[in-house]
């Protein structure tokens, strides 16, 4: 987490970024920022072949002390969620064909903001900067080429480390999309569709 690096001016020195879908651009940005947050780790979960590692570990131009700081955690369980969203100062879903960003509001619900392109049902969900940033997709076809964008919006939040403020500004956001909350809501539709 990023309460135990801050420095006297308050910004994040070590950070754990999780992240929610294998981008190659992402170690790019993970790269970019690697002067001003020494510390931080890159987290990708999911199944990744031994390719698609290389692939991204080549992106870090065979840094080994950047290899060292790129974690591969593979699928896990469901009882692991919370607990990994929890120890990661930001989760990034750097993703442009979502329909709902799930890894976003899960990120949420654990207190941890987020970051998320600009694109589909990711805007819906990080309408604030309180509680995470979008970057500008920019021009793509299938992915979003713009880790540079990528790059400074996850800087910005990174150096303004986590507090209980925020966390709970993103556990409220996360109720906004819950079934107690949105449950109701579909039910009334249903109903009145049905009469």
């Amino acid at each position: 987490m990023c309460g135990d690096g801050l420095t006297s001016t308050g910004h994040c020195q070590s950070a754990t970024i999780a992240i929610g879908f294998i981008r190659i651009g992402l170690a790019k940005a993970f790269k970019a920022i690697r002067d001003e947050f020494a510390d931080a780790e890159l987290w990708y979960s999911g199944h990744y072949s031994e390719d698609i590692k290389q692939k991204i570990l080549h992106e870090l131009n065979g840094s080994a002390q950047l290899e060292r700081r790129v974690k591969f955690l593979g699928l896990g369980g469901l009882q692991d969620l919370q607990k990994l969203y929890r120890s990661a100062s930001v989760t990034v879903l750097p993703s442009v064909w979502e329909a709902f960003g799930l890894v976003l509001v899960e990120s949420l619900a654990a207190g941890t903001p987020v970051v998320g392109s600009d694109h589909a049902g990711i805007v819906d969900i990080i309408d604030s900067d309180f509680i995470g940033r979008c970057f500008s997709a920019g021009d793509f076809d299938q992915a979003s080429e713009n880790w540079e964008g990528l790059a400074v919006e996850l800087s910005k939040l990174l150096r303004s480390p986590t507090n209980e403020e925020q966390r709970q500004l993103c556990l409220e956001h996360a109720k906004k999309f819950s079934w107690q909350t949105l449950g109701p809501v579909y039910e009334s539709w249903y109903e009145k569709l049905a009469s």
